[in-house]
């Protein structure tokens, strides 16, 4: 008999509220292979790490009902999620800003919109590694 070899996707919450920037982001991630659940806002997203138990969360800082900084922070604060890597996006804080934000927030990451595909990958799979 010939083994069936099933293959591995490494899952993926995004929690953006754009509709935009989620189909963008959810196109680029799938393309890629990644499985990916998507979320509109912060508590929903919470909810969906909760259930669905990613490899990774990217998500949007600036979102209803729980912001990105509150969504990583429950996350890194769960025993059960505190592994579990977070990208945190952004429009509204830049430059010395965004090192200051990832270390208030715990974030594994955090990356300034508009962004560059390539680039988002490159450090999406770096984390995964």
């Amino acid at each position: 008999m010939t083994p069936t070899y099933q293959k591995m996707f490494k899952k993926i919450v995004l929690v953006e509220d754009d509709p935009v920037a989620l189909r963008l982001l959810e196109g680029i991630l799938s393309q890629a292979d990644f499985l990916v659940r998507s979320a509109r806002d912060g508590q929903t997203g919470f909810d969906l790490v909760r259930k669905e138990r990613p490899d990774l969360v990217v998500s949007d800082v600036v979102l209803p009902r729980l912001d990105g900084l509150g969504l990583c922070a429950r996350i890194k604060d769960d025993p059960d999620l505190a592994s579990t890597k977070v990208v945190l996006t952004t429009a509204v804080y830049k430059n010395v800003t965004l090192k200051q934000v990832m270390r208030d927030s715990k974030a594994d990451a955090v990356i300034e919109k508009p962004i560059d595909s390539a680039g988002f990958l490159k450090k999406v799979r770096g984390l995964l590694a």
